[in-house]
């Protein structure tokens, strides 16, 4: 038998954060908070820890959203722009990317008979 939801616990917290969303979407301000509200439960509904990785990421990109739009000069706002997407690469590419890139260079390493450059470090997320 073919599950349609991988847990009847996703399905709903979905289609709550769905008519709730678009109860509110006429209200962007409530909406925004909501949405934002949605997104940390959802995290750390798997393993709180996440959720301060999640509140570090918002600080920092509101952080850059603030700098980028005072910074006096066109290059600085730029710089500051610049900055936090290259912070919010660097998180995606270690979270996301990391195990991918080590486990495949270290396949190809080994078929060339070399040893593995990269260690691999098991990151959950």
């Amino acid at each position: 038998m073919a599950v349609l939801f991988p847990t009847i616990e996703f399905a709903t917290f979905f289609s709550i954060v769905f008519v709730v969303g678009w109860t509110l979407a006429r209200r962007p301000r409530a909406w925004k908070l909501f949405a934002i509200a949605a997104s940390y439960v959802f995290y750390g509904w798997w393993d709180w820890r996440f959720v301060l990785l999640l509140a570090a990421s918002s600080v920092a990109n509101e952080a850059g959203a603030i700098a980028s739009t005072s910074a006096p000069t066109t290059a600085l706002r730029r710089a500051a722009a610049g900055a936090t997407i290259a912070a919010d690469l660097a998180l995606l590419g270690w979270f996301k990317y990391y195990g991918f890139a080590a486990l495949n260079v270290d396949a190809v390493l080994t078929g060339l008979g070399l040893p593995a450059l990269m260690p691999l470090i098991q990151v959950t997320l």
